[in-house]
């Protein structure tokens, strides 16, 4: 007979804890220690949760538990992360709107997490579908507009064709497949909202330095960024007046470059495909033949088939002015045009991408390195015979065959080239980035409205919001923070935010809200909610059409849960004194990009003075997933996803608790078995 019966006892305590606000907390820290426990907020699915869920939820509650039994006064709070593709894709497929959908997502959800006996206040519970929510994340949308973070021009973009929507560099799979259904990603031109993310890069990778997060995620955020240091050394095209720039990081062993090679997309090559730099008729052909091919590769593609190097001579030559040798002008797709300047010198026998391309087209090879004597004495002077033509050496040594830098080791020769480079006006110290500045354009309904008009006659007339009274009052008090220059003013003539008086710009109630082939919102259809009147000069004008991603309302959520019924502010600056998060706790998945959006934001957010820290996140830690007990991922489709509600029905709560905690080390992946969970 079981003595056991958790139902008799767990609704009790979860109703009392209830009742009684035991979790509940005011925002008076006056003489108190203060933690702030936090998950990643859920996206609330129509499938409920799974036992996967709870792993994290469940860690950062007994961190909760931990820190108050410790004399901590914790906030705790929860709440919905609702906009986005997953929730308006599953109402057109259930034919209805999707806030409808949605709010019944959030109830279940709701009733699931209140079920598992979680220490949440939830009175400081909201959704980012809430009007009252995102009236504050279009209101620092403004202020980020304002600053001159965002613009808006025609660009290339990835492009989803089902979900028919432009996405983010970040939201595409290695195998180039949107992340949120994985139909293959097009490239396409579309007008785009793009976020000046790439004005706080070195600020993103230095200030990583001392957070108390997993190794992993560290690196993976470095990497992403991808800032490499190094040197532009322009290069003359023989029997023209054009120079092509290409970066190095290893200008020192550039006595050995023998050829350059252009992106498809170089500025270069469009002036060949344009008659504008004449070739012979057999070179045009074989170049608008190549580039054709290439350019309708995606970018993914590009990268993942660089084993094998394909390219096409331009006809034209290039000099090295160190050495006055001639180098051969190629074309190649392993190089691509949105990274450093689309254009790579070959240096063949210290580089493994040239050497395949030098072995690939037969070009010379010319060592100018060759190994220091020993490991031991690295920094000897002095090493082994020089490489033979066809090896590749790509660590550091001393240089060889290279005139007034013989002798020297790379790092001396290293600093030594800068500056002959820049004394005779070559070249120029440099830094690249991986990192691309972020579209912020939806195509979709469901989605935060963007508060901005635009006034064709105002375009016109070249007037900008910051040649309004408005906007100079904005320069004028935060000249130091601006990055307001003249491409940002000259992207933006005629467009300017709403008024904060008429804020929130609330989404309208659709019947139909399908995308389509356009290129344009659905909300570009209806057409008493698109026109309006010009905030500057009070003639016709049109609202945007597109919405944001579902990524504006996680980037700032967790600084709202400081002070969430604040109606006059996003938050209080005696709220802040909660902040930044104590411990977040989430999936991996979330490395890159939400991590980086809201770090982004809070550094942006600092400079504006609206904060006084420029880090959102102290502590991190990732919950390993957990796998259906026939050890693949849970999912619908494959039948093999295992409720909670079953799970605290036949065993309590508590029972999945421990067991989720003690099946093994929190971020390790592994299966679920029910005859584990037994033992708990």
């Amino acid at each position: 007979m079981r003595k056991y019966i958790p139902k008799e006892f767990e609704k009790k305590w979860i109703e009392t804890w209830q009742t009684e606000k035991t979790f509940t907390v005011s925002n008076d820290l006056t003489n108190v220690k203060k933690m702030y426990i936090l998950d990643m907020f859920p996206y609330p699915s129509g499938a409920g949760l799974h036992v996967g869920h709870p792993r994290g939820y469940v860690g950062s509650d007994i961190l909760a538990r931990f820190y108050r039994m410790n004399g901590y006064k914790v906030l705790h709070p929860i709440g919905w992360d609702a906009f986005g593709l997953p929730a308006e894709n599953a109402a057109i497929k259930a034919k209805r709107n999707p806030r409808e959908i949605t709010k019944e997502n959030i109830a279940n959800f709701k009733r699931q997490l209140k079920m598992l006996g979680l220490s949440y206040d939830w009175d400081r519970e909201f959704s980012t579908t809430d009007p009252e929510y995102y009236k504050w994340t279009q209101w620092l949308y403004i202020k980020l507009f304002e600053m001159g973070l965002l613009h808006k021009k025609m660009t290339a973009v990835l492009y989803c064709p089902f979900c028919k929507t432009a996405v983010a560099q970040e939201e595409v799979s290695s195998d180039n497949t949107h992340e949120r259904c994985q139909t293959s990603i097009e490239t396409r031109d579309l007008p785009q909202w793009i976020f000046r993310i790439t004005e706080y890069a070195d600020r993103l990778v230095d200030e990583l330095d001392g957070l108390n997060w997993p190794q992993g995620i560290l690196e993976m955020q470095r990497n992403w960024i991808g800032r490499r240091t190094g040197v532009n050394i322009m290069y003359p095209v023989k029997d023209t007046t054009e120079e092509i720039t290409c970066f190095t990081t290893r200008p020192e062993t550039n006595f050995g470059a023998t050829f350059i090679v252009l992106a498809p997309e170089h500025s270069f090559v469009k002036k060949i495909l344009s008659g504008v730099m004449k070739v012979s008729a057999k070179h045009k052909v074989e170049i608008d033949t190549y580039v054709e091919k290439s350019i309708s590769k995606s970018e993914q593609e590009r990268i993942t088939e660089q084993k094998k190097k394909t390219g096409v001579f331009t006809g034209f030559y290039a000099e090295n002015r160190l050495d006055k040798k001639m180098m051969p002008i190629y074309i190649s797709d392993f190089v691509l045009g949105n990274f450093g300047t689309g254009a790579v010198v070959g240096v063949p026998a210290h580089d493994k991408r040239d050497f395949e391309f030098a072995k690939a087209f037969n070009l010379e090879m010319i060592s100018v390195v060759k190994p220091f004597v020993s490991e031991k004495n690295r920094d000897s002077k002095h090493g082994e015979l020089p490489n033979t033509a066809q090896e590749l050496f790509e660590d550091d040594g001393t240089i060889i065959n290279s005139e007034f830098l013989n002798n020297l080791t790379t790092k001396e020769a290293n600093v030594k080239i800068i500056h002959h480079l820049e004394d005779k006006g070559w070249g120029y110290a440099h830094k690249t980035y991986h990192l691309r500045d972020w579209i912020f354009s939806r195509q979709r309904y469901w989605g935060e409205p963007i508060p901005m008009v635009y006034c064709k006659t105002c375009a016109a007339q070249h007037i900008s919001y910051w040649d309004t009274d408005r906007g100079k009052i904005f320069l004028e008090h935060n000249h130091n923070v601006s990055k307001v220059n003249k491409e940002v003013q000259e992207n933006l003539y005629g467009w300017f935010p709403i008024d904060q008086e008429s804020l929130p710009l609330e989404l309208p109630y659709l019947e139909s809200y399908e995308p389509n082939e356009t290129g344009q919102s659905p909300l570009a259809k209806v057409k008493d909610w698109i026109e309006t009147t010009c905030p500057h000069c009070g003639g016709r004008a049109e609202r945007e059409s597109d919405t944001m991603p579902n990524w504006a309302g996680s980037c700032w959520y967790f600084l709202r849960f400081a002070d969430p019924h604040n109606k006059n502010e996003p938050w209080s600056k005696d709220s802040m004194k909660w902040q930044p998060v104590d411990w977040y706790l989430g999936g991996a998945e979330h490395a890159v990009l939400h991590l980086l959006y809201s770090r982004f934001w809070v550094k942006a957010f600092q400079d504006l003075k609206l904060l006084d820290f420029n880090e959102p996140f102290l502590g991190l830690r990732n919950q390993g997933m957990i796998l259906a007990e026939d050890h693949r991922k849970m999912s619908k489709s494959w039948g093999n996803v295992i409720n909670p509600d079953d799970v605290a029905e036949e065993y309590g709560a508590d029972a999945l608790r421990v067991y989720e905690m003690f099946m093994a080390p929190f971020n390790q992946e592994i299966s679920w078995s029910t005859r584990s969970l037994e033992g708990s």
